[in-house]
């Protein structure tokens, strides 16, 4: 009988990122930004629980599947905090960002952010979420009209559903049509001899 890809895929990452050779210490935990980031954050999506679900898990596909599309697994930020504490050398951060290309690849996008441009996947939802929040909260502070938005205001709203490639694409048309209304050339930076 031939493994399912999803199972051997899972398998594979527990052993790439060292997940077996999590104690439970509880160091991860004790270190991760989710708990001053979201106010909502479980038990259950701090990074010790994360691997314990991961590694008692049945491996079949339904199982990996369930997994990858609870919305617990999708909380992490991928900040590698977990991974610089871990006295074990758990990489958690790898984990974590292969086992969502993995879901992703496989049509479980639940949780994640795919960019509005070319569609890749760049984030989870709930950090952009969260991004858009505070970026809302910022703008409010100075006054940014809803109704009357700015050319900038809106530029910088729609950032927030861009990979980082195409975020800088747009950037570098909007400049280089600044320039060129402008009337001037747009030209590369050049380094001085």
């Amino acid at each position: 009988m031939r493994k399912s890809p999803l199972v051997t895929a899972l398998r594979n990452a527990i052993r790439r990122c060292d997940l077996n050779l999590c104690v439970q210490c509880g160091a991860c935990s004790a270190v991760c930004p989710m708990t001053e980031v979201f106010d909502d954050l479980p038990y259950a999506a701090l990074p010790r629980s994360i691997v314990r679900r991961f590694l008692l898990s049945q491996p079949t596909t339904e199982e990996v599947r369930a997994l990858l599309s609870d919305a617990r697994f999708w909380f992490c930020l991928t900040c590698d905090e977990c991974a610089r504490r871990c006295p074990a050398g758990v990489k958690l951060n790898e984990f974590a960002a292969g086992m969502r290309q993995l879901a992703v690849d496989n049509d479980i996008r639940a949780g994640a952010a795919l960019c509005a441009s070319c569609g890749t996947f760049f984030s989870t939802r709930r950090a952009v979420d969260r991004a858009r929040h505070a970026f809302r909260k910022i703008a409010a502070g100075k006054a940014v009209s809803q109704k009357n938005p700015t050319d900038q205001d809106k530029a910088a709203a729609e950032s927030f559903g861009l990979c980082p490639k195409c975020r800088m694409y747009a950037a570098g048309r909007k400049i280089a049509g600044s320039r060129l209304r402008a009337g001037r050339e747009f030209s590369p930076v050049r380094e001085q001899s």
